[in-house]
């Protein structure tokens, strides 16, 4: 990989992401204290954030696909190289001309105006919300293109709820289209019909998924080899972990695999967090219910991929990176404002502290040049 960067350019980025966090959990904080200002509850500072997430997004510097992507817009538009991408990307490129940053802010600008729309849809458009996301998502949602194809599932699958024709209808067609902006959102477009089905707020579906547990690893073994060769287009599981654990690969580094084990331990607890919640509660909704099961199928599918013998751990990873999204949003509407006094409000956020801080500068040693 080209390195076309300095070390000193993902110090914006550090700094830019604290300055987020920080101000976020200053609103929460001072909103539940009653003490916040009240300029910072009108839809001006709530959408400022919405700015910031965008500004780290397009000057990305500290994540390793920033340098990929700017070879390849570059690449197709003034080389003729091959395009990698999906053809949505491509059709971009020709628009914005090759220019790279241009390329971003647009496909970013999309990827936060759909979440901002869906977080409204939800009603999950609190500080809070946006404090989990910015710990728990938005450094890694910069990172890929696949982010996008993320929120517009979720949009399709949030339509899926409502009793309208005409909302189903068009909740079909944005799933559909999830799968044209990134190929991974296959997996949880298949996982779909099974959170429509299962309630993950009943203790014997969890135990039941525990004992099935050794009995579904060799079947996904089978399933993962033949979407590796034939969706993704990778001969086979051996060859992608070759091209994320080769030599040269931050991915197979012990600082990587503390990162990931952070991210994973993270993502369980608020998922923990949140199903007690629902679990106590009795006036979460069906959809509420439907988030949680497929927060709990991706999580699953991920560890069965994992333990599957497949080798791809990075297979594993894709689906896992995709849990958070239905538990921010369940965050944002289970989680009320007596969970900041709460040890595990603490917890998760100094979690998310050290672990972000971490990836940035993690991320800067291996991809930013010297």
């Amino acid at each position: 990989m080209t390195l076309t960067y300095p070390w000193y350019y993902v110090i914006f980025d550090l700094v830019l992401w604290n300055v987020i966090f920080f101000a976020l959990l200053y609103c929460v904080l001072n909103l539940h204290r009653k003490k916040l200002p009240s300029y910072y509850k009108t839809a001006s500072v709530y959408n400022g954030f919405f700015i910031l997430f965008l500004a780290l997004a397009v000057f990305a510097y500290h994540t390793g696909d920033f340098s990929h992507y700017q070879e390849d817009v570059e690449g197709v538009y003034y080389r003729n190289d091959a395009l990698s991408l999906e053809p949505f990307y491509g059709w971009l490129i020709e628009l914005v001309k090759g220019k790279y940053y241009i390329w971003r802010l647009i496909v970013w600008g999309l990827y936060f105006a759909i979440l901002r729309r869906v977080l409204i849809s939800y009603k999950a458009n609190s500080y809070l919300t946006l404090l989990i996301f910015s710990g728990l998502i938005l450094p890694s949602a910069v990172e890929g293109r696949w982010g996008l194809g993320m929120v517009v599932f979720l949009s399709g699958y949030i339509l899926l709820a409502h009793r309208g024709y005409g909302a189903k209808l068009l909740g079909l067609l944005l799933l559909a289209l999830s799968v044209q902006l990134h190929n991974s959102m296959l997996m949880p477009l298949l996982l779909l019909p099974f959170s429509f089905i299962i309630n993950a707020n009943k203790k014997y579906i969890i135990i039941g998924a525990i004992l099935l547990f050794p009995f579904l690893t060799e079947i996904l073994y089978k399933v993962f080899n033949v979407y590796l060769d034939n969706i993704l287009g990778i001969d086979g599981a051996q060859q992608l972990v070759s091209v994320y654990f080769g030599e040269e690969s931050a991915f197979r580094s012990t600082g990587a695999t503390i990162l990931r084990l952070f991210y994973i331990g993270c993502t369980i607890f608020l998922f923990i967090i949140v199903y007690r919640r629902m679990f106590l509660s009795r006036a979460t909704d069906v959809l509420d219910r439907q988030l949680l099961a497929m927060a709990f199928l991706i999580i699953y599918s991920a560890a069965v991929a994992f333990f599957s013998g497949v080798g791809a751990f990075e297979i594993a990873w894709r689906l896992f990176v995709m849990a958070p999204y239905p538990l921010v949003l369940l965050s944002g509407r289970i989680l009320k404002e007596k969970f900041i006094l709460t040890i595990s409000f603490w917890s998760i956020i100094v979690t998310m502290f050290i672990w972000r801080n971490y990836n940035i500068l993690l991320q800067m040693y291996y991809f930013a040049s010297k």
